[in-house]
């Protein structure tokens, strides 16, 4: 008999509550903000962002094959893709910028 099967018409399974959880998220942001003052009224702002910092794959249960029938091909429990907070990526990413008050 299979590890997974499908219960029969009006019967209960005996898997419980809450079998397939998704793994835990983990997501490190930091920034870096200097200000320079030209005059009283006049400054600089620098600032430089990295999102994903130690650029730890996330996987989510969206991308996760729970189909019962893929048990025979093998793909039944992989993931397929990454959670990602920015364009859909889950990769590290930075940027900076330079900012003129006045």
């Amino acid at each position: 008999m299979a590890n997974f099967s499908a219960p029969g018409a009006g019967e209960f399974g005996t898997g419980g509550r809450n079998g397939f959880r998704g793994p835990a998220f983990y997501n490190v942001d930091a920034s870096l903000v200097k200000r320079f003052r030209i005059t009283e009224r006049q400054a600089f702002s620098f600032r430089a962002e990295a999102y994903n910092v130690f650029n730890h794959p996330n996987f989510g249960t969206n991308g996760l094959d729970t189909n019962i029938n893929d048990i025979s091909t093998g793909k039944f429990g992989q993931f397929s893709s990454t959670l990602g907070a920015q364009n859909g990526s889950s990769a590290r990413t930075m940027q900076i910028a330079l900012r003129y008050d006045f």
